[in-house]
């Protein structure tokens, strides 16, 4: 379309763009209060030679004050190649060809899950180790050396967030729609260099408790359902079975 410069820009969308009235933004949702913990999900799907699973605890909102520190220990723990999930089950053990874990953010608290897909038989193992990583997360919290390495990350890839005219216009409809202070998603770099080692291990203990999960199997139940009571002590009522076929 060739040059053009800001205020006539500006002139055209207010011309094309104007109304009347502001925008009204729709009421925050409400916060989840169903129970959390101990519940476990097999999605039947006959004849599996793998399982898909996805393992989730109740995270925080989008506004939360930790929500920059919980990146950082989310980057640890299990974001990218070097993380503690991806080493453990794909490196050191071979159970899966990729495993993660992520914040999923909300006007009000959403969810914090790890993902992986092992065959049949490493599932249930699969499943005791990661487990076990998080006990052992919340407990001990990251070192010094994993602090400094997915802080410094983090702030190195920060303007691969607002690098576009796309994205940054993005990242002010997230603002708007969230209700954030104009500058949030451009500003994390910053806010993340103010960041101490004891300010994720805090937040970590404050926000992530290992009992409060919800494990979700995509997998053939009659290969997995009994070992699976009997490995991680299920009572019946909190291991329920539903066909892929099932909404």
């Amino acid at each position: 379309t060739g040059d053009i410069d800001q205020k006539t820009l500006e002139s055209w969308a207010k011309k094309t763009f104007r109304q009347s009235t502001p925008p009204q933004l729709l009421p925050l949702a409400s916060t989840h209060t169903g129970n959390f913990g101990g519940k476990w999900l097999i999605v039947d799907k006959p004849q599996r030679t793998q399982s898909q699973i996805i393992i989730g605890y109740p995270g925080i909102s989008i506004h939360s004050p930790d929500r920059d520190a919980l990146k950082i220990a989310n980057a640890v723990f299990g974001e990218g190649f070097n993380s503690r999930l991806m080493q453990e089950l794909r490196v050191k053990r071979g159970w899966t060809y990729g495993a993660g874990s992520a914040f999923k953010f909300g006007s009000q608290a959403h969810s914090w899950r790890m993902t992986f897909f092992p065959k049949t038989g490493d599932t249930l193992p699969a499943i005791q180790e990661s487990l076990r990583m998080v006990d052992q997360f919340v407990q001990n919290g990251i070192t010094p050396k994993e602090f400094e390495y997915a802080k410094n990350s983090l702030i190195r890839s920060a303007p691969f967030g607002f690098n576009s005219p796309e994205k940054r216009l993005d990242n002010l409809l997230l603002e708007t729609l969230y209700q954030l202070p104009q500058g949030t998603m451009i500003q994390e770099a910053d806010r993340m260099k103010a960041i101490r080692i004891e300010d994720v291990n805090l937040a970590i203990k404050r926000w992530l408790n290992p009992e409060k999960r919800t494990v979700v199997i995509v997998a053939t139940a009659s290969d997995l359902k009994e070992s699976l009571s009997k490995t991680f002590k299920i009572y019946p009522e909190n291991l329920q079975v539903t066909s892929f076929l099932e909404e």
